[in-house]
Parts: C-alpha cells; structure tokens; sequence
C-alpha cells in the first residue's frame, strides 16, 4: 500500500510540472538545432504576471550538479545567452555537465501575460528592477530548484540582472542559502557615474516626472526600428567596418587605443542587436534616474506621501546589503561606459562575501560576447562551480538519488 501511495505521489509530482511545460518557441526550436535538449516552462508571480523559464539539459553526463541560473539584462531576453553558439555562456555550461536555466522577466519578450493586465495598460507597466527583484526572480529560482530536484543553484547575471539579484538577496536574506554564488557581469547598485544621456535625463528629473509617471512605456529599448536599422546598415560589409567599431565604441565603451580592433565582430553585433526589445517600462528607467541623483541604492522613490504608505518614512530606505551573506563575484570591465567602474567600485565594500575581478579592455558586452569571454571569464566561474560541488558533493549526490 505505501508503495502505491507513493508511486500516486510521484506521478502527481510529474504531472504538476509538465502542466507548466509550454509550446515550443523559437529560443528552444534554436537550442535543439544546437544539438541540446530544451523545454519552457510557465512561472507565476505573486502578483499575478506570466513569465517563461527556459532549460537546457545538460549535454554530457558528469555526475551530479548544482544547477546554473541565468538572468538577462534590460531590454534584452533568454535568446541573448543562445543566439551566437560558439561563446554562448549557456552552451558553455550545458557542455560541462550543468543543468542551465534561462529566466525571462516581465514585460521582455517571452513575458508579456498577466493575469489582469495587457501591455497597452499603464499598470502592467508599474515595475522597476526592484520588484523583478522581489518577485520574478522567486518565482523562477524556486521553480528551477523544483524541476533540478536541487535546493542550491548558481546565478549569473548580466547588467540589470545584476541590481536584480542584489535587491533579492538584501530583502530576502533566506534566498542566500539557494543562490549560493552570484556571477555579475557589469553590475551596478548606486548609479552614479552614468554616460552622457542618463545624466541627462537626470537632470530633468524634476521637469519630467510628473508626466512620465502616467506614461506606461517607450520605445526607448536597444532594439527600437532606429538603432536596429542603424546596426543593420553600418555593421554590413557595405560600410567601411571602422564605423560599426566606432558606434559601437561611443555606446558602450571600449580601449580607445583599440577601437577598430575591438573584441566583438560586426557578425556577432548583428546577430545580438535584434534579440533587443525597443519597449522599456517608464517607471524601471526612472528609478536609475533617481539612484543618479541621490547617489543612493535603494527602491523606488514615490514621493513623500507615498513613501510613508509604502516605507512608513518620507524618504526609501537603503537596501541593506549587509544581508547579503552569500559569495558574490564582480566582473569588471575597465571600459564599460554603462556601468562603470567607479559604480562597482563604490558598491564592492558594502558586500561581506564579495570576490572583484577586473577585465581589462572589457566594455559592457564583453563579458557575454568577446571572443575570449569563455577563456577570461566563462573558466574563472566554472572553476567556482566545480569547488562549491566538492564542497557539496555528499549533498548533491543524495539529492540526485531521491
């Protein structure tokens, strides 16, 4: 009778995950031609928005691992870790024996669904990093942990994904226990060293606030029809290459004694240009305005009257991030002109468990799309990942039996 009891269980257990699994889209029908097994999944936040997980089994059998969380950046998606194979970070790891999960957060291209809200609704659109912090990353941490049959996972995170993270293990200190290292690539808290149209628009925060608040998006995005056409055009081999390198160079940062030799080819700019969204909520770009002028890492402003309702004080409170008691490992590009190096820098020693790499020549796509990404950073987090599965290994092994 047990055993029947919990074959039931079992079953029941399977049939509740693969109710989640979705139809195929184009990041797994691409992943599968790669030579990979790969599903989506549907996750639920708490308050009510639809995202999808994309996996990536691993591609050879080494024995028993902690799974591999990835997370992208602002305007951008899962297919950003898949879509050029030979230095995809996702590949890198799926080749290495690691389970790798893609989490695609709300209102990016593969999360648009609500349980109420459409995109065209102004409060669909009520999001900034803090609350893909505290709600999108739960959710799709704690599904991947379910389908791993793991209780620890490792995270990487590119940009955004960076300040997301922080925000999650600050207010939400017993999720240092599952992400147990977290790998930022280009991270930012306080921004307060931002390139030249940030810090313009910064400036005119006071103006503009009051009438961007009630707008529910733009089409700000990397990947609005403007600069898509503008990479499109001058990263062919019709345009002399040296202009690629250049807009390339002014956007993101670089050597500037080796512009027109940079470390990602005008192939690899076209293949990731496209993979951007042109949507940005108003509200998640506002608060990197507001950090600019405060100099100050913590959640979103409303103003005072507000403030008191959301935070019982006129002004929000710092993110605490003495609560962050898990590794985390900077990777700092000298050149990235986005998130600088002062910004890191700044936010490195409030962090008790922190580990600081910097990159030489790297701007802010580098640490993804460099052809020696795999060599200079790629490496440096695998060898992390296979000291923590030593230290792990009676652990995981009896969690791989069950």
């Amino acid at each position: 009778m047990n055993y029947i009891l919990i074959i039931f269980v079992i079953c029941l257990k399977i049939s509740l995950l693969s109710s989640k699994r979705v139809k195929d889209d184009e990041v797994v029908k691409w992943v599968r031609e790669q030579g990979y097994k790969s599903e989506a999944y549907k996750v639920e936040t708490k308050d009510g928005y639809i995202l999808k997980l994309h996996r990536i089994a691993p591609k050879y059998n080494q024995g028993c691992k902690i799974p591999v969380f990835l997370k992208h950046s602002a305007f951008s998606n899962s297919f950003y870790y898949v879509n050029v194979p030979n230095i995809s970070i996702a590949f890198y790891f799926a080749d290495r024996g690691y389970e790798v999960f893609m989490g695609n957060s709300r209102g990016s291209k593969y999360s648009t669904h609500h349980k109420k809200y459409d995109t065209e609704s102004t409060d669909y659109w009520k999001f900034s990093y803090h609350e893909i912090g505290m709600y999108d990353l739960p959710a799709m941490i704690d599904y991947s942990l379910k389908l791993s049959k793991s209780d620890k996972i490792f995270y990487i995170g590119h940009s955004q994904a960076t300040t997301e993270v922080l925000t999650l293990l600050a207010l939400k200190p017993e999720y240092n226990k599952k992400i147990i290292q977290s790998h930022l690539l280009g991270t930012i808290g306080a921004y307060t060293d931002p390139p030249r149209i940030p810090k313009m628009l910064a400036a005119t925060y006071p103006l503009i606030k009051d009438i961007a608040i009630h707008l529910p998006y733009v089409n700000f995005g990397p990947g609005n029809r403007v600069a898509a056409m503008a990479n499109k055009v001058l990263c062919t081999e019709n345009f002399p290459l040296a202009l690629c390198h250049l807009s390339h160079y002014l956007l993101l940062g670089g050597d500037p004694n080796s512009i027109f030799m940079p470390n990602i080819s005008p192939a690899v700019y076209r293949s990731i240009v496209p993979t951007f969204s042109r949507r940005s909520g108003v509200q998640q770009l506002l608060h990197y305005v507001q950090t600019t002028n405060s100099k100050r890492f913590r959640p979103f402003d409303y103003g005072p009257k507000d403030n008191l309702k959301m935070y019982g004080a006129v002004e929000p409170p710092d993110y605490p991030l003495e609560n962050i008691s898990s590794a985390i490992y900077l990777y700092v590009g000298d050149y990235d002109r986005v998130f600088s190096k002062k910004d890191t820098d700044l936010l490195a020693p409030q962090l008790p468990n922190v580990h600081y790499m910097l990159i030489n020549g790297y701007n802010h796509i580098d640490y993804l799309f460099a052809q020696n990404a795999p060599e200079r950073i790629y490496k440096v987090m695998h060898r992390a990942f296979e000291k923590a599965n030593q230290e792990y290994q009676n652990e995981i092994i009896q969690k791989c039996r069950k």
